[in-house]
């Protein structure tokens, strides 16, 4: 994954010239086909993309709501082991802003991991984050691209329990595609590791079924 965020444009033309089959839907969202969505999106006009796409903040934020803090809701995450060996790749966005640039690099946009702000889930406090459940509302750590302006960022946002990201819990990712004039919402498990090997079998399915290409 981190690689790709880093070097998409030059592995994809790496793998090209070389007539080689690269596999990677679970760089994203592993268990849901978010990378297939955004092929088959190819010539359409995006205009924004939101989306949760990192489980341990989520589960992170829903032990916080419960009445633990941070400390503590990172340490349970790393005793489930939920949380990458260094839970910062998670808390400061870097394991979502990975995620946003590969879709990105996807669409053609020349980007990497690095032209992505983040601001770490922490610059949201315990207490705002049980606020908002009491007035209606939830914390959500979103992954967005705001196209038309070259805007794409990573930050904690307050958002209605009505919207669709509100559904990302646990597992579970969420991504909005706006574009003309309607949305396409995708929504399903992302890990744990024995979705993300089948989705591994999936590429590789793909590849034996084009085999003969990658063998003149």
């Amino acid at each position: 994954k981190t690689v790709l965020a880093l070097e998409y444009r030059n592995i994809k033309q790496y793998v090209q010239k070389r007539g080689l089959f690269l596999g990677y839907r679970a760089t994203v969202a592993a268990g849901t086909p978010v990378l297939d969505v955004i092929r088959g999106l190819k010539g359409r006009e995006i205009s924004l993309i939101r989306a949760v796409l990192n489980a341990t903040t989520n589960y992170i934020l829903s032990l916080i709501e419960k009445g633990l803090n941070y400390k503590e809701a990172i340490n349970k995450a790393i005793e489930e082991r939920l949380a990458e060996p260094d839970p910062y790749v998670d808390i400061d966005g870097w394991d979502p802003a990975a995620k946003l640039s590969i879709m990105l690099s996807e669409l053609g946009i020349p980007i990497t991991i690095h032209d992505i702000h983040r601001e770490s889930l922490k610059t949201i406090s315990e207490e705002e984050i049980r606020c908002a459940i009491r007035r209606g509302y939830k914390i959500k750590y979103i992954a967005e691209a705001i196209l038309d302006k070259k805007k794409y960022s990573v930050h904690p946002v307050k958002i209605s329990q009505n919207d669709r990201l509100s559904a990302a819990i646990g597992h579970i990712n969420v991504v909005e595609f706006h574009l003309e004039n309607e949305k396409i919402v995708i929504e399903g498990p992302a890990g744990p590791a024995w979705r993300t090997a089948k989705v591994m079998i999936t590429d590789a399915l793909e590849y034996l079924e084009k085999k003969p290409n990658y063998l003149r």
